[in-house]
């Protein structure tokens, strides 16, 4: 959220700040783009998630994505809308390019 308004001197801004920016009130961060949705999408980070492999909690989707990843070795995986294989997320990208006929790096 921008306002683009002008203050005097960073004593009048920090105040504006609070007045203008929503402050999330588990951690104190105010998120980039400080609206409703942001915030609610900002503290689903400090919902507590139980692993349902091995009971451990830990914090926010992103944490459980994480913990799956490094505890279980199990990662999330997209499947290819044009050939059906699956990929982790991190290699899913590149598998798609690999069907167009373009070739995206060259040899120097």
């Amino acid at each position: 959220k921008v306002c683009l308004l002008y203050l005097a001197n960073k004593e009048e801004l920090e105040i504006h700040h609070k007045e203008c920016y929503l402050t999330c009130d588990i951690c104190g961060k105010q998120p980039m783009y400080s609206n409703k949705r942001a915030m609610e999408h900002h503290r689903e980070a400090h919902l507590q998630i139980v692993c349902s492999e091995c009971g451990d909690v830990v914090e926010g989707k992103k944490g459980l994505i994480e913990h799956m990843d490094v505890a279980h070795n199990i990662q999330e995986n997209e499947t290819c809308y044009l050939c059906g294989k699956v990929f982790p997320k991190h290699k899913f990208t590149a598998h798609l390019n690999s069907h167009n006929r373009e070739k995206n790096f060259e040899c120097a």
